[in-house]
């Protein structure tokens, strides 16, 4: 009997024996291997055991050195692989891909060889705690319906988790990985926990979509770090956490290497606090939804901070940009602690305690300059003072038949020149009839002139010192 199974990958059914016992379901024939979940769903504990034992007979037949082909089975009830959780009783090659467990599964301690786990579903829980891969483990386009728990496992080879899905809480709390490690396009529906875990080489999550908390407290990255585009919707705690010591290379323990955040959505509040950053860290293009935390860490000198930062007035955000301000200016990155200390300076100004009379200055000085990181603002400010002055001169020497365009043009320059010169003594407006006929009114409004004239110069003069500063 031919069984009816054909999966979206073309796959048909390996199992041709003539000792199986076949079902008709659905307008189809099918073995006990891949009988729909649909049919399964009424089986006796007796009927999945008896698969379950088929299925234990299949891996023993191929061990040692054949190949257990697994390959869309779906496996009702509850199933353990504890029993291989000894390297003399390691499990062969084996190949779960596009498998179903219906009821959970269990592979606490369990030893592997070389396993494929490629679009496999896990409808219910799923632990693999303690588990040790020996050779290459890929979960391709897994998709985990319930809990995963991938605590304290060993990955000596390469681990490959791109395009999993995860609905339920996943964790890899406290699992090593050898070799490199990919969660490339990756969903987490739900909690992501990679605390404690130690990546030794380049761990590959761009992009990952987390909806819910993603916790990286004390994980160790020992490789490049890839992140760039991904969506956090929650909260990325990448804090160093009770991580304390040296690493064997002499670095702190717990310092991010190469890392890439580029174009990443924090929705959430991110945290590094106590990281070290030994080599480039690219932030380009990233989004903060709340101003980030980096407290008592260390930025490496090629920080790359241009991204946008929306928070501007909760209170944690004067901290988080005081300090990210602090950071830069150790690392002689004037662009980057001009900007942080304008985000303080706004914040600040959002706090209800902030007083009116500071509240005023602080938004005079950045409309005026940005907080002293702009040139043109002020130059822009004293043309535009300049040009509205010329203005009300002029429609004061209206009055006055022998006043000129250019002498009014020049009496305003002159203000900006020599500023409260119409004060002085020596002052000549003998040949300014309209000078002398308003002089009091002239001098009002030149005091005033000259007052946001001197203004002006002196904030572009801060400006152009704070951008070349040398020290």
């Amino acid at each position: 009997m031919e069984c009816s199974y054909r999966s979206s990958e073309g796959d048909t059914c390996q199992f041709a024996n003539s000792e199986l016992s076949y079902e008709e379901y659905q307008g189809g024939t099918w073995c006990p291997f891949h009988l729909p979940a649909s049919a399964k769903a009424t089986w006796s504990e007796q009927q999945s055991g008896d698969l379950h034992k088929r299925i234990f007979d299949l891996i023993a037949q191929a061990r040692p050195e054949g190949r257990a082909d697994l390959r869309g089975v779906v496996i009702p009830a509850h199933i353990t692989f504890a029993q291989y959780n000894e390297t003399s009783r390691m499990l062969p090659p084996i190949d779960f891909s596009r498998a179903t467990f219906l009821g959970q599964a269990t592979f606490n301690r369990t030893i592997f060889g070389k396993s494929e786990f490629v679009s496999t579903i896990f409808c219910d829980e799923v632990h693999f705690l303690g588990a040790e891969f020996y050779a290459d483990a890929n979960f391709d386009g897994a998709e985990f319906r319930k809990e995963a728990h991938f605590e304290r496992m060993k990955f000596r080879e390469s681990a490959n988790f791109k395009r999993i899905h995860a609905v339920c809480n996943a964790t890899f709390a406290g699992t090593t990985f050898s070799k490199r490690a990919s969660f490339r396009h990756s969903q987490f529906d739900n909690k992501i926990s990679f605390s404690q875990a130690t990546f030794m080489d380049e761990a590959d999550f761009s992009p990952v979509v987390c909806h819910n908390r993603a916790d990286f407290i004390a994980t160790r990255f020992r490789g490049d770090v890839e992140f760039q585009d991904s969506i956090f919707h929650d909260e990325a705690d990448f804090a160093l956490g009770p991580l304390r010591g040296i690493e064997s290379d002499g670095t702190p323990i717990g310092s991010f290497r190469r890392a890439n955040f580029s174009r990443v959505m924090f929705r959430g509040l991110a945290i590094f606090t106590d990281r070290v950053f030994l080599d480039s860290t690219r932030f380009r293009d990233a989004v903060f939804s709340y101003a980030p935390q980096f407290h008592n860490g260390k930025l490496h000198p090629h920080t790359d901070f241009h991204a946008k930062f929306l928070d501007r007035r909760s209170q944690e955000a004067v901290s988080a940009y005081r300090w990210l301000k602090s950071a830069m200016g150790q690392n002689r990155a004037r662009g980057e602690e001009a900007l942080f200390y304008a985000f303080e300076q706004e914040a600040l100004r959002a706090q209800p305690e902030t007083p009116r009379s500071v509240k005023l200055f602080s938004w005079s000085y950045s409309i005026i300059s940005r907080y002293g990181s702009s040139l043109m603002r002020p130059l822009f400010c004293l043309f535009a003072t300049t040009a509205l002055f010329m203005v009300v001169y002029m429609a004061i020497a209206l009055a006055s038949p022998n006043a000129s365009f250019r002498d009014v043009g020049f009496f305003a320059l002159e203000q900006v020149i020599r500023p409260f010169s119409l004060w002085s003594r020596g002052y000549d407006v003998s040949g300014s009839d309209w000078v002398a006929k308003n002089l009091s009114i002239l001098r009002v409004l030149s005091l005033l002139q000259g007052l946001l004239s001197l203004s002006f110069v002196a904030l572009f003069l801060l400006a152009l010192r704070w951008q070349f500063k040398r020290e």
